[in-house]
């Protein structure tokens, strides 16, 4: 089931505003980025929202990316960019089913994040507290493997703690 998040009538406003005030950044590994700035244009009921909307564009359903570097790439753009908003809600994160693409970015996010403040991560327990929370995340054993490969690319590039 399907429930929309806008007010009745307002999905056609608010989507032809949106691409009005849109623009499209390519980069090198076919990943298009669409980012919505901040804009009265945006307003509903009185309140107006600055949106990032990110789009990877060459990410096949069921699949992996074909390289883990765009994937650490996209994980870190938007790290940064909800760091840099003063008042940040949360990032929402969709693929077609929400749950293979989504799922792997999700638990990538998480890992990294786990890497950075414990030096360890645990995929597993990551994927199984994903799938508690929404069943199916990760559809793939292709897809579980590919967390792994992106993790350990991301922990290679941590720097070395020589204290320890």
């Amino acid at each position: 089931c399907v429930v929309p998040y806008w007010a009745p009538g307002e999905s056609n406003r608010m989507l032809q505003k949106c691409s009005q005030n849109s623009h499209l950044i390519s980069d090198p590994h076919s990943r298009v980025i669409l980012k919505t700035k901040n804009s009265n244009d945006l307003l509903s009921r009185g309140q107006s929202r600055k949106v990032q909307h990110y789009w990877y564009t060459s990410w096949p359903d069921h699949k992996t990316p074909e390289s883990a570097g765009p994937l650490l790439q996209l994980v870190n753009d938007v790290e940064e960019d909800r760091r840099g908003f003063t008042s940040c809600g949360p990032v929402i994160v969709h693929c077609s089913a929400g749950i293979g693409r989504t799922g792997c970015f999700i638990a990538t996010t998480i890992g990294c994040r786990q890497l950075e403040l414990q030096g360890v991560v645990d995929v597993l327990g990551i994927v199984c507290q994903l799938r508690t929370d929404r069943g199916g995340m990760i559809q793939t054993e292709e897809q579980y493997e590919f967390v792994h490969h992106v993790l350990s690319l991301y922990e290679s590039r941590l720097p070395v703690d020589h204290d320890s």
